[in-house]
């Protein structure tokens, strides 16, 4: 297992953002491309009630005229319940992904402290990946119970999760025929919690082990600039989550992180 060199150090530092230029790398990407998954759903709700506006048109001038015949009305009322049911479909699925986006988007631009579930923001987290996740063959589950209250920074959270997350799909996990991540988050005692993040990828070498919280370290199949490098997770985890992030793997069976985080995060509590 590898850990930080900084890790088992106690956080004396007051809590304040880590925000830099830097640490958005990955934002532009992810901003590209929810606003592309949110321009389907958009964009077949127009079609759909185009077609809606079209088929009422004709039914309309064929009433002014005396014209229809009562299967010709009852054509067009089943036409127009399966148009509803495409709209509120199509609907469902960019308010979905909005609400998600708005949330996440939120907490990043305002790094303030508050209570949240955790297995909601997961989820919200993951819906949120969704437009980048659909183009692999990748599979997250998550098993978390619905009591688990974190009084921390969500934004800073979420872009752990989102980085962490990314390391893994860009270290050949999406090549893998059956690419899973499984995210399991459990109490570790009343004032920690334990969150696991682990796939099935190609795993580490020991050697790369030793060195994954250096500075420069990457996979061979990461692309540089699109992810944060582990050791800023790992800066982001200790001094603004008052948590440690330890790193174990194997070749041909998958890496695991363990994230262990206080309920309560260290610093003032201000919101």
């Amino acid at each position: 297992m590898s850990r930080s060199n900084t890790a088992n150090k106690p956080c004396n530092t007051p809590v304040r953002p880590c925000w830099r230029r830097s640490n958005w790398l990955p934002w532009a990407d992810w901003w590209l491309s929810v606003t592309h998954e949110i321009s389907q759903p958009v964009g077949l709700m127009l079609t759909t009630a185009s077609d809606l506006a079209s088929t009422t048109s004709r039914i309309s001038e064929k009433l002014n005229t005396g014209a229809m015949s009562k299967g010709e009305w009852q054509t067009y009322l089943e036409a127009a319940q399966h148009y509803e049911e495409r709209l509120l479909a199509q609907a469902g699925s960019a308010s979905k992904l909005i609400q998600s986006f708005k949330q996440i988007a939120l907490d990043q631009s305002q790094p303030v402290r508050r209570d949240f579930q955790l297995n909601r923001y997961l989820h919200s987290i993951i819906t949120s990946l969704q437009p980048t996740l659909r183009h692999t063959t990748v599979k997250v589950q998550i098993q978390c119970e619905d009591d688990l209250i974190l009084d921390s920074y969500p934004g800073t959270f979420a872009q752990v999760m989102i980085n962490l997350l990314l390391h893994v799909v860009q270290a050949g996990l999406a090549e893998q025929p059956t690419a899973e991540i499984h995210i399991d988050a459990q109490r570790n005692g009343q004032q920690q919690l334990l969150l696991t993040l682990r796939d099935n990828g190609l795993g580490l070498s020991p050697e790369q082990l030793k060195h994954v919280f250096e500075p420069s370290w990457q996979t061979e199949t990461a692309q540089p600039g699109h992810v944060l490098a582990l050791n800023v997770i790992e800066t982001l985890v200790r001094q603004q989550l008052g948590g440690t992030l330890e790193v174990s793997s194997a070749p041909g069976k998958g890496t695991q992180f363990n994230l262990l985080l206080p309920f309560m995060a260290p610093g003032l509590h201000t919101r």
